[in-house]
């Protein structure tokens, strides 16, 4: 009895509440211990998790484990520390691209620290970019989960772990629509137009259209690159670092015989198959495709392909002649093959329906 009135008067200095904008949200606990007041999250919306885990450390039964540090970090801080870890984790690219949402955030709402940003915000924020910044709903969708994905890499990196602001966040509508992709006949006339051009831009389509290869794996592929005795293609990072796979992966593609038979007249054993280098030593790519393939495409009549429509010309054409989804989104080196089921539909009827 006497440990019971003890603990209800803990309690009575320890408040559990939720932020006002948060409604069926996080619990947060607003206590005194040793003297100082604190004020952590709970990181639970059950509120039986919330008052055992308030109760478990009123009774120091366990650390300060839940709720951020003493300190919170601001944007500038946050973003200096996550980009040394990140240069060494993740693509330049994709570090660039939260660069700028993360600019836009900050500029924006203008918050002194991580913490001080609200599920409010983040709808303050998506309007912004819809309606002032004039962007899509796709990317703005894609921006705030570049967000989502910084503020759960400031949790990992343990510079922050308050509830994630941007978790959930509701999407805009994005209309779905269907992939575009060459016929046959457009990749002859595409290829045969690229061929009058210029070598370069009929080998970049060739690699493209065959092999399925992203713009930039196709401005970095090399020779050593492709194996004509074993007819595979081996897509790789360069090993001084200067270029690398989306996902830091490798992946290996079946040789075309079409492919084979473009590049064999070409074949060397080293260096850049569309690109060359500045100066000796010198890692700089030459060669900028868009131009001519803007022209080229337009001579052949399908002023709307793009470099990537080729990439999803490889792939449908693979799925419409009948080859397994999951060979298709090895080749493309998807990490998930959900992402190659967008090609799903254009599949033939499989006979397998009819097995009993």
């Amino acid at each position: 009895m006497f440990l019971g009135k003890i603990m209800k008067g803990f309690e009575a200095m320890s408040r559990l509440y939720r932020r006002p904008d948060e409604a069926g949200g996080t619990y947060y606990v607003d206590m005194t211990r040793h003297g100082k007041r604190v004020r952590r999250s709970l990181e639970t919306s059950v509120l039986k998790i919330a008052k055992q885990r308030r109760d478990a450390i009123v009774a120091e039964k366990v650390e300060l484990t839940w709720g951020v540090s003493d300190k919170d970090i601001t944007p500038s801080e946050f973003w200096s520390r996550y980009e040394a870890w990140a240069q060494l984790h993740k693509a330049k690219a994709s570090i660039q691209r939260e660069d700028i949402i993360f600019r836009q955030f900050v500029t924006f709402l203008s918050p002194k620290t991580l913490s001080a940003v609200s599920k409010q915000d983040v709808e303050r924020l998506k309007v912004h970019l819809k309606k002032d910044r004039g962007m899509k709903n796709v990317s703005v969708n894609g921006g705030l989960r570049h967000m989502n994905t910084l503020y759960n890499y400031a949790r990992k990196l343990g510079l922050y772990s308050r509830h994630n602001p941007f978790e959930g966040f509701e999407r805009l509508p994005v209309e779905e629509k269907p992939v575009k992709f060459l016929s046959g006949e457009e990749i002859d006339a595409l290829l045969a137009e690229a061929k009058k051009h210029s070598e370069r831009i009929h080998l970049f389509i060739s690699l493209a259209t065959y092999a399925g290869m992203r713009s930039r794996e196709v401005a970095n592929c090399r020779w050593e690159w492709i194996d004509f005795d074993q007819g595979i293609i081996t897509v790789q990072g360069a090993d001084d670092g200067s270029f690398s796979t989306k996902g830091k992966r490798h992946r290996t593609i079946p040789l075309h015989s079409k492919l084979r038979a473009i590049l064999e007249p070409h074949r060397k054993q080293e260096g850049y198959i569309v690109n060359e280098n500045s100066k000796p030593g010198v890692w700089r790519l030459r060669y900028e495709p868009k131009k001519a393939f803007k022209n080229v495409a337009k001579l052949a009549g399908v002023p709307w392909c793009t470099p990537h429509v080729l990439r999803h010309t490889f792939a449908s054409q693979l799925v419409i002649s009948g080859v397994s989804i999951y060979k298709v989104s090895r080749w493309l080196g998807h990490a998930d093959v959900k992402t190659t089921m967008i090609y799903a539909h254009l599949a033939p009827v499989d006979d397998d329906i009819n097995r009993f």
